[in-house]
C-alpha cells in the first residue's frame, strides 16, 4: 500500500480545446446574407464571436487526450470497496489511476481515453429519457428539429429587419 508523501504516477485523460476554422464563416469574420430580393447584407458571424468580443474566424473544439504526471500523495481515503489518494494539486485519484511507473500509468491513461471514446459512442445509441420509450424519444427529437425551424425562420426573418435598418442607416 502507497503511504503519505510518496511520488506516485498517475493516469487520466485531459480535456483541451483547440481551435479549429470557423464552420460559418470559414475564416472570414463575417456573414454575407442574401435577402428575398437578392440584396445582400453583410453581418459580423457569432459563429466565431464570444460574448462582447468581434468575431476571431476560429472556433474552440474540445478534444480529450490521454495524461499522465507525477504527483505526491498528501491524504489517502480508505474505504471497505475502495482506496483514493488525494494529491498535492488537490486532484484525487482511485487506486486503478496511481502507478509506480510512468510506463504503467501510460498503458492506463490510454485505456482511460479508450473507455471514454466508447461511453461517447454509446450515448447515441441510449434513449433521452430512459424511463421513456423509443416512440416518445422520436417525438422528442422531432419535435427538437422543428422547434429548430421555428428559430431558423424566426432569425432569417430578424435578418429581414436587419437589411431594412442597414438601408436606414445609408439614407441618413
Amino acid at each position: 500500500m502507497r503511504k503519505l508523501g510518496d511520488n506516485v504516477w498517475v493516469a487520466s485523460i485531459e480535456r483541451y480545446t483547440e481551435s479549429i476554422l470557423c464552420l460559418e464563416c470559414f475564416g472570414k469574420k463575417s456573414l454575407t446574407v442574401i435577402l428575398g430580393d437578392d440584396s445582400r447584407v453583410e453581418i459580423p458571424c457569432v459563429g466565431c464571436a464570444c460574448g462582447y468580443d468581434p468575431p476571431t474566424g476560429f472556433m474552440s473544439h474540445a478534444q480529450y487526450k490521454p495524461d499522465v504526471r507525477r504527483e505526491t500523495i498528501i491524504r489517502i481515503e480508505v474505504e471497505p470497496d475502495k482506496i483514493e489518494y488525494l494529491t498535492q494539486n488537490s486532484h484525487l485519484f482511485k487506486d486503478s489511476e496511481v502507478f509506480d511507473t510512468e510506463e504503467e500509468a501510460e498503458k492506463r491513461a490510454i485505456i482511460l481515453m479508450n473507455e471514454h471514446n466508447e461511453e461517447e459512442k454509446k450515448r447515441m445509441y441510449c434513449k433521452e429519457r430512459p424511463s421513456r420509450t423509443w416512440a416518445w424519444n422520436v417525438h422528442y427529437h422531432r419535435k427538437q428539429i422543428r422547434d429548430a425551424e421555428k428559430t431558423i425562420a424566426y432569425a432569417s426573418e430578424k435578418l429581414g429587419i436587419a437589411k431594412l435598418k442597414a438601408k436606414e442607416k445609408q439614407g441618413e
